[in-house]
């Protein structure tokens, strides 16, 4: 009994350690940032972090992965998706980077959330040999649209 309430306290540590280590690194990534605009800076982050092994992938850096190139690439259509519902008007306030360019162009930046979903379309087709030109459309598209309508980060 009591190797079983010891084994119950060190789970509940290491949850409570893990806990606070995700909200540490949240809260330094996105300072202040509250409701739309915090879910969105934590889906892009997260989206930049889960594309890092498919551009380690690109610039062979690390062995070709189809089955880590495709779960990847489906989280990327998912996010472009759901890009347009990150971004309700009214949702321009600090400690936002999107600039307010993204409501006066609407238009724009929606072909900019379908590019990026037409890039991470062609990334799921691609095998080894096409993935350094797909990456690169999808770095193209990553960048067309920040450089349009986020912020620089100071």
């Amino acid at each position: 009994m009591n190797r079983g309430w010891l084994a119950g306290v060190a789970v509940l540590a290491g949850l409570a350690w893990l806990v606070a280590g995700l909200m540490s690194e949240g809260a330094s990534a996105h300072k202040g940032a509250t409701g739309v605009v915090k879910l969105r800076m934590k889906a892009m982050s997260k989206l930049e972090k889960r594309l890092r092994p498919v551009r380690d992938m690109a610039r062979g850096k690390r062995p070709f992965d189809a089955e880590v190139l495709r779960e990847r690439a489906l989280h990327t259509i998912d996010v472009a998706g759901k890009i347009p519902s990150l971004f309700p008007k009214g949702s321009n306030r600090p400690p936002t980077e999107a600039k307010p360019e993204v409501w006066k162009d609407w238009p724009g930046f929606l072909q900019k959330a379908d590019d990026l979903e037409m890039a991470a379309r062609r990334l799921l087709r691609a095998d080894d040999a096409a993935l350094p030109a797909a990456y690169a459309a999808l770095e193209k598209a990553c960048r067309s649209c920040h450089e349009s309508y986020r912020a620089e980060k100071e």
